[in-house]
């Protein structure tokens, strides 16, 4: 009996330590899975906020490098343009004369800020523009050894509203005198009492004329003033090759470049100072005018 009591005691002992043991086993079961779900959030956070950062961090990145291309575009630009200011200054038929190209350095030089602008100046001997009704361009004749000069306009066939025709006047300042003549496109009704002109040579063109001219005689210049509409006008020698125009612009190309290897290029056209076409109009006299 006292055997069978025991027993029943220790049954009952191990059964308490048993449950003992399996709700201890539980609780840490239960703390190890919390312990890891916040590991697992730690960890999410740590990527999101890293993500952030990095964006951050690549966004500064650019704005820099975008700021100093800017600053090295800027500076390239200025070069350039002082490259062209440079020319101007200059006498272009001398730049010309010697190959065409010079340089000009820009900033603290020598040093890294120091940039060079090369620039070309290229002549043009043949004049070709376009000009608005009732505006004029001049054409120099200072140097010309040939006796016409090719006047050629418009790039509308007849019969048409907007075909232009011209009125050429020759200037001889030593001599105070001024020869005008009209020339048409198209025929007007009623009759304008233009002079006929012939067909262009050149493609893309419809009317010609050559001008008759004389350098040796003090004739110096002439100026084409458009009527009825605007158009294009190409004027040159009727002898190239053989008797060529002085140059009527200068094509100016200005390139600098930075440290950075930011480059820029600037182009302008320099044409002849001329009066404002309104000047037509005016009185012209190669001496004083005397009013009585």
């Amino acid at each position: 009996m006292e055997y069978m009591l025991k027993r029943k005691q220790s049954e009952r002992t191990f059964r308490l330590r048993s449950r003992q043991c399996g709700h201890a086993k539980g609780r840490e079961s239960g703390q190890a899975g919390q312990a890891g779900q916040i590991g697992i959030i730690i960890l999410l956070l740590t990527i999101v906020l890293l993500t952030i950062g990095l964006s951050i961090a690549s966004r500064s990145v650019t704005d820099i490098r975008l700021s100093r291309q800017e600053e090295e575009t800027t500076r390239a630009f200025d070069a350039a343009e002082a490259g062209i200011e440079d020319a101007l200054r200059r006498d272009l038929q001398g730049i010309v004369a010697t190959g065409g190209s010079s340089s000009v350095d820009v900033g603290a030089c020598p040093g890294p800020d120091c940039i060079t602008a090369n620039y070309t100046v290229a002549e043009q001997l043949a004049l070709e523009t376009e000009i608005e009704e009732g505006e004029t361009v001049e054409v120099s004749l200072v140097g010309f050894t040939g006796d016409e000069v090719s006047i050629e306009w418009a790039t509308e066939t007849c019969p048409s509203s907007t075909v232009a025709s011209i009125v050429v006047a020759v200037f001889n300042p030593s001599a105070g005198s001024v020869r005008r003549t009209p020339y048409k496109g198209c025929e007007k009704t009623p009759d304008d009492n233009f002079l006929s002109s012939g067909s262009a040579v050149t493609p893309g063109y419809q009317f010609r004329v050559l001008e008759s001219v004389d350098f040796g005689a003090g004739e110096e210049f002439m100026r084409i003033r458009a009527v009825y509409s605007r158009t294009a006008l190409l004027v040159d020698s009727s002898d190239p090759p053989g008797n060529p125009l002085p140059a009527q612009l200068w094509n100016i190309h200005s390139e600098a470049q930075t440290a950075g290897g930011e480059t820029r290029a600037v182009e302008v056209t320099k044409t002849l100072p001329a009066p404002s076409s309104i000047f037509d109009f005016v009185i012209f006299s190669g001496s004083n005018l005397i009013k009585n």
